[in-house]
């Protein structure tokens, strides 16, 4: 891995864990949202017992530390900065560092419907092709006495860089919710 590559990736997580102020053992969120010029931003640290690699399957490859900076501006522009720190190997010797870029849009297109286009780049600073991802996903949502259901189609692809032999993946899926008032 690059010199330059890595002191970017220990600064980006590094930046999160001194702004939260908080060991990251804790777990740690802000209680609101703050709001500076038009953008809302959320900040949350946390342990998670078994990071889930995809790669054709899920594997668990072990305990981590992730970080999350969340900006979103009141137009509905968001920007997404997700980083991973594996606390140990995997049992087939991956340490599953990761710091993810996400920028995108969601767009109220009227009467509860909804889109959001987004692109991510998927940093890997261990070794294995990075990867960018787009995004799109249509939303419905409905609201009445018993609560708000929501309906989504979602396409997303996957396409590795440099593709190394790893085949793009191009996924369509739908989901409903439904969330009890």
């Amino acid at each position: 891995m690059k010199e330059g590559n890595r002191q970017l990736a220990v600064a980006a997580i590094a930046s999160l864990l001194a702004v939260s102020g908080t060991r990251a053992d804790e777990g740690f969120e802000l209680p609101e949202p703050q709001k500076q010029s038009g953008w809302n931003k959320e900040i949350s640290i946390g342990y998670k017992s078994n990071y889930a690699v995809s790669d054709a399957k899920v594997e668990l490859a072990g305990p981590s530390i992730q970080a999350d900076l969340y900006m979103r501006h009141e137009n509905g522009v968001f920007v997404d900065l997700w980083a991973n720190k594996a606390i140990e190997k995997s049992k087939d010797g991956f340490k599953t560092n990761e710091i993810d870029l996400t920028i995108g849009k969601d767009t109220e297109i009227g009467n509860g419907l909804n889109l959001t286009t987004q692109v991510g780049y998927f940093y890997f600073p261990d070794g294995g092709p990075d990867f960018l991802s787009p995004k799109v996903v249509l939303s419905k949502s409905f609201e009445n006495r018993a609560g708000n259901t929501s309906v989504d189609i979602e396409a997303k692809g996957l396409v590795p860089i440099p593709s190394d032999g790893i085949r793009s993946q191009i996924t369509l899926s739908a989901g409903a919710a439904h969330e009890v008032q």
